[in-house]
């Protein structure tokens, strides 16, 4: 007996229990008939439908990754039109999702300029600020630690005024 044949009976046996105590055993009985001639693939049919079921799989696959990554241009937030902000938005979520970033990815959390954030580093290296801003010298290469730099960022810092 092959796979379709005993797929068949399957369905019919589970039909049969269902039906009969509702339309009786001569409907139950056309119905199985109607199952076996009608539902029965040749070779041929099967590999169709296969192929047809590969290429629909392979079609919902593409739209659910293009939806969870996000076409380029497009932006999963129908807020955000602007190209640069949805970039902006994806810049930060790869920040976010690491333990140490650059002084370029410093920057762009904290809004403010490049230049800034290495003045602040220099302060903080002749120790000429009451709260240095929190960095690690790895051989010439300025890190952060991403959560250690939001907490500074959240500080109340007081300014020191000149005497005269």
């Amino acid at each position: 007996m092959g796979c379709g044949q005993r797929f068949l009976r399957t369905v019919a046996a589970r039909h049969s229990r269902c039906t009969t105590a509702f339309r009786g055993e001569a409907s139950c009985a056309r119905q199985k008939r109607f199952l076996e001639k009608d539902t029965y693939m040749s070779i041929e049919s099967k590999d169709d439908f296969l192929a047809l079921l590969d290429e629909r799989i392979r079609r919902i696959s593409k739209e659910v990754s293009a939806e969870l990554v996000g076409q380029p241009g497009q932006s999963s937030d129908p807020l955000i039109e602007d190209v640069e902000a949805a970039n902006i938005q994806k810049a930060l979520q790869r920040i976010m999702v690491k333990e140490f970033i650059s002084i370029r990815e410093a920057h762009l959390l904290l809004c403010c300029s490049d230049g800034h954030i290495r003045n602040l580093v220099d302060k903080a290296r002749k120790k000429k600020t009451s709260h240095p801003i929190p960095f690690l010298d790895l051989d010439g290469v300025t890190v952060f630690h991403r959560v250690k730099l939001l907490e500074w960022a959240e500080q109340p810092k007081q300014k020191l005024c000149a005497a005269s």
